[in-house]
């Protein structure tokens, strides 16, 4: 579940621009959702993340 989610946002990410969008506030929102349920998904898979590079 987590690649394929990963894959998708991607292939949208790739596809939509997100700032400076008609739709900016909803896909910054939907950024939002998609990364607390990677972050979800990953701890319980006991996988620690990067918050920073």
């Amino acid at each position: 579940y987590s690649i394929q989610l990963c894959r998708l946002f991607n292939s949208y990410y790739n596809i939509e621009r997100i700032l400076d969008s008609t739709n900016e506030e909803s896909k910054i929102i939907l950024l939002g959702i998609v990364s607390q349920n990677i972050e979800s998904s990953m701890k319980l898979l006991g996988i620690n993340l990067i918050k920073e590079i």
